[in-house]
C-alpha cells in the first residue's frame, strides 16, 4: 500500500458550475494541549502514628511515576501549582473550620494531633496538613481557570489530600477542604458559569459535594458509589437514590448506589449508558469536573470492586464530548497503588487524545446494578426528558392484564442510626494475607501487561480524489478550503480490482456496470432505465472503482495501524448495491467490499457496521445477514413501511437468519431528532458494541442437537455430557464431531439418529464446532460507519432533524469501541450546503478536535420511545445487556432540570446573589 502524503489537487473541480455552493470560511477548531498540575511537596505529609494508613504519599508519587513511565508528562503543558487563599477556601467552608485546620500547622505534638484526629471520621492531622490541603485546592482552581481561559483544552490535577468528603464545617474521610466543590464555586463566581457537571466515580459517596450544591441548579452532581443499603462508609441515608435535590435543585443530584461488591466494567458502563450520558447531554454543561477516585479499581481492598484501570479511559472518553471538551480530572481516592497509578496514567493518556485501550470481555450488568439503574431512573425521569425509555404503570392497574415486567423501587437503609462521638485513628487499612495478596498482585500485573497501548503514527487517514468529481461530488471544495487535507494523512487513491469487488458482487452485476465505460453517450439512458432509482454516465464505473479502491486504501491504513481512524469520500453511493443488482444511486457496495477485505487480508473476526443513512442499506444487510462475524446496525426511516425501500424486511423484527441470528439490528424511525439518535447510541448500540456474553439461540440449538445425538448413540450419557460442559466443553464437541459422531452415524441402527446426524451437513460440521468454540463476544475489532447525511435537518427527505454537530458527537461516542479503529465512509446527503458541514464535523471528531455543544432540544420523541421499546423486546433474548425493557411507576411530569437551569436561573441568581457573592 502507498502511504506517502499526496499533494493537494490543483485547479478547479469538474462540474464546478454544479458545485456552486456557499461554504463557510470556518477553519477546524484544533484541540489545545492538555494541562497537568502537581507539586512534589504533596509527599511531605503522612500519618505519624500508623505506617499502614491508606492515605499515604505513595499514592501521589506512584501515579506521577507511572505517567513518566508512559512518557505522558512531557506531552502536557505543566500548570504552575499554588496555595489557595483563605478567601477562596471560604467560598465553601466556614471560617472557623479553616481556622481549626490552620491551627494544626507546624504542631509537632503527635498525641495532640491524634486526639484531634479522633474527633473526625477517618482523618489524620500532620504538621503540614494545612499547607498541603491549601496547595491541593490552589492546584485545582488553577487547573479549572487555565481550562476556562482556553489556555489548555482539558487537564488533570494529580494531588493529595482528596477533597470530596470535606464538609462546610468538618474534615472527613482523609479530606480537609473540598477541592472540586471550591473550584466549581470559583468557576461560577469568576467565570459566570451556570451549568457545571460534577461526576464522582470514587467508590465512596462524596457526601460533602452533594451538600454543597443540593439546592443549586447550576451544578449537576452525579455519584456512583458503593452503598450496600447504607452499610458501607460513609453510611448515610442521603447517599441513596431517592435523594434528588431540593428546591430549585431538584433533579440535579443523582446518586447511583451500588449494593454489592465485585461490580466491574459492564456494570459501570451500563450506568453511563443508561443514566449519566443521556442526562449529561441533556444538561449540556459549560464545564465537566471529575472527582476521580480509583478505589473502585481491581485490586483495591477498600472498594472491593473490579473495574479495570483501562475502563476508566472509556468512562472519561465518553464525557470528553461535553462542554466543548473542557474537562478537568481531579484525583480523589484510590488505595491499591499499582491499580491507582495505572488508572491515573491511562486517564491522562485519554485526555491527551490517545484511543481507548481494548478492555476485552465486558460481561452483562449484574442484577443488582440493573435494579439500581431502574431505581434511579424511576425517581429522575420526572425531571429529565432523556430518561423515558421505560414504560409506566399505575398501582391500581391489573398486573395480570399487562404483558410486561414491572419494577417497584425499594428504599432500604441498613446503616447505623447514629455516628459515634470519637473515631478510630489506627488500623484502618484492610490487609489480605500474604498468599491472597500475592495472587491479587499477579492478576493485576497480568491485567496491566495485556493492555494494548500502541498508538498509530498518524491520527486520521483521508482518501479523496478529484476524479470522483466526475460524478458530481461537492465535498472536496469544503475539505480543501478548511484545510482538512493538511490535517489528515492522505492515502493515495486507486482503482479497486475486479478480484476485490468480486468478494461481494456477482460477475453479471460487474459486467453490467462495466458496459457503461464503453457505451455511446446516446445509449446511456437505456442503462439508466434498467436500474431502480439510478442514473448512469460513461464515467460511472470507473468512479465506482475509484471510490471502492479509496475506501480499501483507508481500510488498509487503519487495519495495519498506520492510522488510528480514517475517512473516505464516497461518490457514487454504496450501501444499496446488492451482489446481483445496482440500484438507488449505488453501483459497487464498497462498505461490504471493505468488510470482506478486512476479514480476508487482516483476519478480522468481528466487524461492526453502523449505517445511519435514512434509507434502508439493504445491500449491506443482505450481504451479511447470515454471517456472525459482522454486526450490522441500521438506523433508518421506516414510517410503517411507507418509505424506501417499502420492504417488510427493513423493520426491527428481522433479526433471525441462520448463523447471523441476532447480528442484524434494524432501528426504524417515523421521524428522528437529535435526542432520538443519541438515545439509540446510548441505549442500544454502545451496550451491544461492548457486549461479551451473547445469548445466541443458534449456539444452544446446535449444542442441544449434538447432545441429543451423543446420548442417543451412546457416545455419552446425560451425566457424562453434563460433566463435559464443566470442562473443555467445546473442545470435547470438536473431538466428538471429528472422531466419533461420523463413525457412529454409520454404525447405529437407529434411522432417527441417522437422520439427525445427516441434517448436520458434513461441509459445515467444522464451522459449527469452531463457532461453538468462540466466546460469543462482540467487542468489535473494526467499526465501519456508512454515513449518509440525509437525516440531517433541512434535508429534503422526510422530517428527521439531525444537526451536523450531532453527527460528530455520535462518532466521538462510538470511537471508544475497537481501540478507536473507526472508518467513515461518506455517502449521500442531498443538501449541498449542509452536507459538507456535516462531513467536516465528523472529521473533527476523528481528529480529536473539541466538539461544539448541542444547543437543540434533546427530548426523545414518543415514536422513538415506541421503536426502542420494541427493539428491546425483540433483542433482549440475543443480547444480555438489554435488560431495561420494564415498566416503572407512573409519575407526574415536572419541568425538566435542563429547562429549570435555562428558564429559572435568572430568578434564582437574583434571590441568592448576596449569599453567593
Amino acid at each position: 500500500m502507498t502511504t506517502e502524503k499526496i499533494p493537494r489537487p490543483s485547479g478547479s473541480f469538474a462540474r464546478d458550475d454544479f458545485c456552486n455552493l456557499t461554504i463557510s470560511d470556518g477553519k477546524p477548531v484544533k484541540k489545545l494541549r492538555t494541562g497537568l498540575v502537581y507539586d512534589q511537596r504533596m509527599t511531605t505529609y503522612h500519618c505519624l502514628w500508623d505506617p499502614y494508613y491508606p492515605e499515604k504519599p505513595e499514592r501521589f508519587s506512584s501515579s506521577l511515576e507511572k505517567c513518566r513511565e508512559y512518557s505522558l508528562i512531557e506531552r502536557c503543558l505543566e500548570i504552575p501549582s499554588r496555595s489557595a487563599s483563605e478567601e477562596e477556601i471560604t467560598l465553601l467552608h466556614r471560617k472557623d473550620h479553616v481556622i481549626m485546620i490552620k491551627y494544626t500547622e507546624n504542631k509537632e505534638d503527635e498525641e495532640f494531633l491524634e486526639n484531634l484526629s479522633s474527633k473526625c471520621d477517618s482523618v489524620y492531622f500532620h504538621p503540614k496538613s494545612y499547607e498541603i490541603a491549601c496547595l491541593a485546592v490552589g492546584c485545582t482552581i488553577n487547573l479549572v481557570s487555565t481550562v476556562l481561559e482556553n489556555k489548555v483544552q482539558n487537564g488533570m490535577a494529580i494531588i493529595r489530600p482528596p477533597g470530596h468528603h470535606a464538609m462546610e464545617d468538618k474534615a472527613c474521610g482523609y479530606c480537609y477542604f473540598n477541592n472540586v466543590a471550591i473550584a466549581a464555586k470559583h468557576a461560577i463566581k469568576h467565570y459566570g458559569l451556570n451549568r457545571i457537571l460534577i461526576v464522582d466515580w470514587d467508590v465512596h459517596h462524596g457526601q460533602a459535594t452533594q451538600y454543597a450544591f443540593y439546592d443549586d441548579p447550576r451544578v449537576l452532581y452525579f455519584s456512583i458509589h458503593r452503598y450496600e443499603h447504607g452499610a458501607f462508609w460513609p453510611e448515610l441515608k442521603e447517599s441513596n437514590f431517592d435523594y434528588v435535590g431540593e428546591g430549585s435543585g431538584k433533579g440535579f443530584n443523582i446518586n447511583v448506589p451500588l449494593n454489592k461488591t465485585g461490580m466491574g466494567n459492564g456494570d459501570y458502563l451500563a450506568i453511563f449508558h443508561n443514566i449519566l450520558l443521556p442526562v449529561a447531554y441533556e444538561f449540556s454543561p459549560n464545564l465537566v469536573l471529575i472527582s476521580a477516585g480509583f478505589d473502585a479499581a481491581f485490586g483495591d481492598t477498600k472498594g472491593r470492586m473490579e473495574v479495570t484501570p483501562a475502563c476508566y479511559s472509556h468512562l472519561l472518553h465518553s464525557l470528553m464530548g461535553l462542554a466543548g471538551g473542557k474537562v478537568c480530572v481531579v484525583l480523589e481516592g484510590g488505595y491499591c497503588i499499582p491499580s491507582l497509578a495505572e488508572g491515573v496514567a491511562l486517564s491522562l493518556r485519554t485526555l491527551l487524545g490517545d484511543p481507548c485501550p481494548d478492555i476485552g470481555s465486558v460481561p452483562r450488568p449484574c442484577e443488582s446494578v440493573v435494579e439500581t439503574i431502574l431505581n434511579v431512573i424511576s425517581v429522575h425521569r420526572q425531571f429529565w426528558h432523556s430518561l423515558v425509555l421505560q414504560g409506566s404503570y399505575k398501582e391500581n392497574e391489573d398486573e395480570k392484564a399487562m404483558d410486561r415486567v414491572r419494577h417497584r423501587p425499594e428504599i432500604r437503609f441498613e446503616g447505623p442510626v447514629q455516628k459515634p462521638e470519637t473515631f478510630p485513628t489506627k488500623d484502618l487499612n484492610f490487609r489480605l494475607d500474604q498468599e491472597l495478596q500475592a495472587e491479587l498482585e499477579q492478576q493485576l500485573k497480568g491485567l496491566i501487561a495485556k493492555t494494548d497501548l500502541a498508538v498509530s503514527p498518524y491520527r486520521t487517514a483521508l482518501a479523496f480524489d478529484e476524479r470522483m468529481m466526475k460524478h458530481q461530488n461537492p465535498m472536496g471544495r469544503c475539505l480543501l478550503k478548511r484545510g482538512y487535507t493538511d490535517l489528515c494523512f492522505s492515502v493515495k487513491c486507486r482503482f479497486a480490482t475486479e478480484e476485490e469487488i468480486a468478494l461481494v458482487n456477482k460477475k453479471g452485476n460487474i459486467d453490467k456496470s462495466k458496459k457503461t465505460d464503453t457505451v455511446k453517450p446516446t445509449n446511456v439512458f437505456k442503462f439508466h432505465t434498467d436500474c431502480a432509482s439510478n442514473y448512469m454516465c460513461q464515467e460511472i464505473y470507473r468512479c465506482a472503482l475509484l471510490e471502492t479502491g479509496s475506501l480499501l486504501q483507508v481500510t488498509e491504513a487503519v487495519c495495519s495501524r498506520i492510522c488510528c481512524n480514517g475517512v473516505a469520500i464516497s461518490q457514487p453511493l454504496v450501501h444499496h448495491d446488492e451482489a446481483d443488482e445496482v440500484c438507488s444511486f449505488c453501483f459497487i457496495n464498497s462498505v461490504t467490499v471493505a468488510a470482506k477485505f478486512a476479514m480476508t487480508k487482516f483476519g478480522l473476526k468481528r466487524i461492526m457496521i453502523i449505517d445511519w443513512d435514512i434509507h434502508s442499506g439493504d445491500g449491506i444487510q443482505c450481504a451479511f445477514e447470515d454471517d456472525p462475524r459482522i454486526l450490522y446496525v441500521s438506523v433508518r426511516h421506516y414510517d410503517r413501511g411507507d418509505f424506501y425501500s417499502r420492504d417488510s424486511g427493513t423493520n426491527f423484527d428481522l433479526v433471525e437468519k441462520s448463523r447471523g441470528t441476532g447480528y442484524n439490528i434494524i432501528i426504524p424511525w417515523i421521524n428522528g431528532g437529535l435526542g432520538d439518535y443519541l438515545s439509540v447510541i446510548f441505549s442500544i448500540i454502545l451496550p451491544i458494541g461492548y457486549e461479551v456474553i451473547k445469548v445466541n439461540p443458534l449456539k444452544y440449538c446446535l449444542t442441544n442437537q449434538l447432545e441429543v445425538i451423543c446420548i442417543k448413540t451412546n457416545v455419552l450419557d446425560t451425566d457424562g455430557f453434563a460433566s463435559m460442559r464443566k470442562c473443555n466443553y467445546y473442545q470435547a464437541i470438536h473431538k466428538l464431531s471429528v472422531d466419533i459422531i461420523w463413525s457412529k452415524m454409520w454404525s447405529t441402527n437407529s434411522c432417527e439418529t441417522q437422520s439427525q446426524l445427516i441434517t448436520i451437513h458434513c461441509c459445515e460440521i467444522y464451522y459449527i464446532c469452531d463457532f461453538l468454540c468462540e466466546s460469543n463476544d462482540f467487542n468489535p475489532e473494526l467499526l465501519i460507519l456508512a454515513s449518509g447525511f440525509n437525516a440531517r435537518r433541512n434535508a429534503a427527505l422526510r422530517s428527521c432533524c439531525v444537526s451536523p454537530e450531532c453527527y460528530s458527537h455520535m462518532i466521538h461516542l462510538l470511537s471508544s469501541l475497537a481501540n478507536g479503529r473507526v472508518i467513515l465512509s461518506i455517502e449521500d446527503g442531498y443538501n449541498l450546503t449542509d452536507t459538507p458541514e456535516a462531513v467536516c464535523c465528523c472529521i473533527d471528531a476523528l481528529l480529536g478536535n473539541p466538539l461544539p455543544p448541542l444547543s437543540e432540544c434533546l427530548q426523545v420523541s414518543s415514536s422513538a420511545v415506541d421503536s426502542i421499546q420494541k427493539i428491546f423486546h425483540v433483542l433482549k433474548k440475543y443480547w444480555s445487556c438489554l435488560q431495561f425493557d420494564v415498566d416503572l411507576p407512573a409519575y407526574e411530569p415536572h419541568l425538566s432540570p435542563s429547562e429549570v437551569s435555562r428558564a429559572q436561573n435568572i430568578m434564582y441568581y437574583k434571590e441568592n446573589a448576596a449569599r453567593w457573592y
